[in-house]
């Protein structure tokens, strides 16, 4: 059973759920880009109510949480820009084809030419493709940095108060 992992079989099942999760990529960033809208307000104004008692923690609390939302709707919106480009560039690959160069009649040297410097449209997609998965991977990884980087911070102030006091 621990050695499952290593069959091609599973391989194979891993490689085609990488190939379909751009679905569920567009659907979990548009529930949390009308979360993080729905949000937003409410938490910036907790903000400033926190700001105006002097609460400090709340102050961290809310600024922490309102860095991390902005920082993921950001990265969420771009995200499904690009899918969406990544989308309209598949369905023209599929009305469009690849450019038959031989059809379009040039001199061998301007043939060459436009062959060297043309890439294959499939190669931009699969670009394209790459850029979105990544971006959406460093969405919540950016999220998680900012709460360790947080958890890190008020460790080392709680410590450093248990130890002056």
């Amino acid at each position: 059973m621990s050695n499952d992992y290593k069959s091609p079989a599973f391989k194979k099942l891993l490689d085609s759920l990488q190939q379909q999760s751009w679905e569920l990529e567009l659907i979990i960033s548009g529930f949390a880009i009308f979360g993080l809208f729905t949000a937003y307000d409410p938490l910036r104004q907790e903000l400033y109510s926190a700001e105006n008692n002097q609460q400090i923690y709340s102050v961290v609390i809310y600024l922490i949480a309102l860095t991390a939302c902005s920082i993921l709707l950001f990265n969420l919106l771009l995200h499904v820009i690009l899918r969406g480009l990544w989308i309209g560039a598949l369905g023209l690959r599929y009305v469009s084809g690849d450019i038959d160069f031989d059809e379009l009649g040039y001199a061998d040297r301007f043939r060459n030419y436009l062959q060297k410097r043309i890439v294959s449209f499939d190669k931009y997609i699969a670009t394209l493709e790459n850029y979105c998965s990544v971006l959406f991977a460093i969405s919540f990884l950016l999220i998680f940095y900012v709460i360790s980087i947080t958890m890190v911070i008020v460790a080392l102030v709680l410590v450093s108060n248990f130890i002056i006091g």
